[in-house]
């Protein structure tokens, strides 16, 4: 919280410029954004992916090898990949997940500029 006064009055208050919504909306939006670039990714590399689940005997044995090398995808993108249905592919769907990607980075950058500034107020203001 960064303090402020009127001018020439004692320090009576402060102001938090952060609100547990602004924190809890970016963490919101990252996790939505970790997921729809995954979903780009495997997308674009669909026939590797589609071979790894295809060679998997379950379920299990497809989120371990899409969390590993060389995808790397964490557990709820492997969830969100698993998931995702084979009309995906279709090239509408796939401008919009890369649209929602672009507006959910601007929008998570927005958010952490805002913090940084806060933090700056907070701790050098």
């Amino acid at each position: 919280m960064a303090p402020f006064s009127l001018a020439g009055e004692p320090l009576t208050a402060e102001l938090d410029l952060t609100t547990s919504s602004q924190s809890s909306e970016l963490t919101e939006f990252e996790d939505r954004l970790g997921v729809v670039k995954a979903l780009v990714d495997a997308l674009a590399r669909a026939s590797d992916v589609h071979k790894v689940i295809e060679f998997s005997t379950d379920r299990a044995q497809a989120m371990t090898a899409l969390q590993s090398e060389p995808f790397s995808y964490t557990r709820d993108q492997a969830e969100a990949v698993l998931d995702m249905p084979f009309h995906w592919q279709s090239a509408d769907v796939v401008q919009r997940l890369r649209a929602e990607r672009d507006e959910l980075e601007v929008r998570c950058a927005e958010l952490r500029e805002h913090v940084t500034e806060v933090v700056t107020l907070h701790w050098f203001g």
